[in-house]
């Protein structure tokens, strides 16, 4: 708790006496303040998506997305574990329809490292 104290007092901190240099250094604190309140804003963001804290409340433990599979913009197929049996249903913006269920689970994968999925987005993209 000591740590994010300091980060909140970055801006006094680099700026020294706010009214020792008059409006540009007033200037620069608001910034800085803007910018740091905007990171720590998108860091929260990621840790709760990454902790997964807003599935805290449901059944996390008995349900879980396996894979999913965009086939438009608001369409895809998702394969769902409940329990021990995995369905396949399509999502679309108006309802959800079980397609089927699965008697075979699907293998577990590794989901590939950050890296690589960026080079490869950067491949596709052209600009390698």
């Amino acid at each position: 708790m000591k740590g994010l104290h300091s980060l909140l007092l970055l801006p006094l901190l680099v700026s020294g006496n706010l009214y020792a240099a008059g409006p540009e250094l007033s200037l620069v604190t608001t910034f800085s303040s803007l910018f740091l309140v905007l990171g720590l804003i998108v860091l929260l963001a990621w840790l709760t998506k990454k902790l997964r804290l807003s599935q805290l409340g449901g059944a996390g433990s008995q349900m879980r997305v396996v894979k999913q599979l965009p086939l438009g913009a608001k369409e895809r197929l998702v394969v769902v574990e409940v329990g021990n049996e995995q369905l396949l249903i399509g999502v679309t913006a108006q309802q959800v329809n079980l397609i089927k269920t699965l008697a075979e689970p699907l293998p577990e994968e590794a989901s590939p490292q950050f890296a690589e999925q960026l080079s490869k987005l950067m491949k596709k993209d052209g600009m390698d």
